[in-house]
């Protein structure tokens, strides 16, 4: 039966920890070898007794949690001896601290029983158990693990129990240090160790204050909390309308509109319903501003602005003192003495047409004062919004 020397085996690990870095588990890509120390009870139906002798392990790492492992374990126990070969799967658990690393081991394989007195044989075992990893300071790490073994045709599991040390063999990383929250921030700088998972932290490992939208403006501070993602916003954390319609430019299909026209939920102008109408009234054979009308021109032309696309026509009267010839110029010049001071007051010259109706078209009676006063007017009125300009 084979047997291994203890001692030489030891002097060989140590004699290859000449890493400044440790780690407590193997890593992706990852050889190590584990002399290991184990004890173990045999089953009954393959009694050899119980033995603690010495074995060897090599695995290799599939990723930085998981590592397969294969070891051959020899016993001479004091009724028979034994050899068993066992393949391994190693599963690393979450790091409760630094320097300690439990895992779970769980696999299979077979063992030779040679009782005393007894024909040889050979059984097919499964096991599962708990272990750990501790880092040593170097390329070296101890472990130990507890192991329930069941074999074939016996009942019922036996116990296994073994520690050693772990060898890592080649290029060998710092490991990541215990991070709980999994924050991204190592305990030890972590001022705030429970933050919910997946919450930005800042370099304490502290919630950011909360921003439930995630455009960048706090709660507290967030004058519309519902921002659709990747919607640009102001420092009040409201969508931006450059324009200042109303009409946030993310929803916009007119984002240059005029400040202060009338726009509908596209933020394109709006036809205005009713017209816009006002009438400005003259002096007998006059066609200059009265001073009293120069208000009703203000808000007219304030009412024109609100629909920046509007086309208006300005319409002259006059009452029938005088010639009809002379009553119809009239007219014409009331219409453009409008027209003038709507484009002096901010409306487009080309949206403004004026004629002249003479005395054809009179709202009262000319035989009166009063109605010769109402006569004597023009008419602003909006009578159309093209298409397209």
């Amino acid at each position: 039966m084979l047997r291994l020397p203890l001692v030489p085996m030891w002097s060989v690990a140590l004699a290859l920890c000449i890493s400044t870095q440790a780690r407590e588990n193997p890593e992706a890509g990852q050889w190590f070898v584990s002399p290991v120390l184990a004890a173990k009870e045999s089953p009954r139906a393959y009694d050899v007794g119980q033995s603690t002798d010495l074995g060897i392990a090599i695995g290799y790492g599939l990723t930085d949690s998981f590592a397969a492992e294969l070891a051959y374990l020899s016993w001479s126990a004091n009724r028979g001896d034994a050899e068993s070969t066992w393949f391994s799967g190693l599963w690393s658990l979450p790091k409760a601290r630094a320097r300690f690393q439990p895992y779970v081991v769980f696999g299979g394989g077979r063992t030779a029983f040679s009782p005393e007195g007894a024909a040889d044989e050979r059984r097919g075992q499964v096991f599962g158990g708990i272990g750990a990893f501790g880092d040593l300071g170097t390329r070296v790490s101890w472990r130990g693990d507890v192991r329930a073994v069941k074999t074939a045709d016996a009942a019922p599991f036996d116990p296994f129990a073994q520690v050693g040390i772990t060898v890592f063999i080649g290029d060998v990383s710092s490991y990541p240090p215990p991070d709980r929250d999994g924050d991204g921030v190592p305990d030890t700088r972590d001022r705030c160790p429970g933050t919910p998972l997946g919450r930005p932290v800042d370099e304490n490992g502290c919630e950011f204050p909360p921003d439930d939208d995630d455009d960048g403006v706090e709660n507290d501070n967030d004058a519309c909390p519902g921002t659709p993602d990747g919607v640009a916003v102001d420092d009040r954390g409201c969508p931006l309308d450059r324009d200042g319609d109303g009409i946030p430019d993310y929803q916009d299909e007119c984002p240059d509109s005029r400040l202060g026209a009338r726009v509908g939920a596209d933020g394109c102008y709006v036809v205005p319903d009713p017209p816009v109408e006002f009438t400005v009234i003259f002096d007998t054979d006059e066609a200059d501003i009265r001073p009293d009308q120069r208000a009703v021109l203000r808000e007219g032309a304030a009412l024109l602005r609100q629909y920046p696309t509007a086309e208006a026509v300005i319409e002259g009267h006059a009452d029938n003192t005088g010639r009809a010839v002379y009553n119809q110029r009239l007219s014409e010049r009331r219409a453009a003495s409008v027209r003038d001071h709507l484009i002096a007051a901010g409306v487009d010259a080309g949206r403004l047409s004026a004629v002249g109706h003479g005395e054809s078209r009179p709202i009262a009676d000319n035989n009166s004062a009063e109605g010769r006063q109402a006569n004597r007017r023009a008419t602003t009125m909006t009578v159309r919004v093209p298409a397209a300009r």
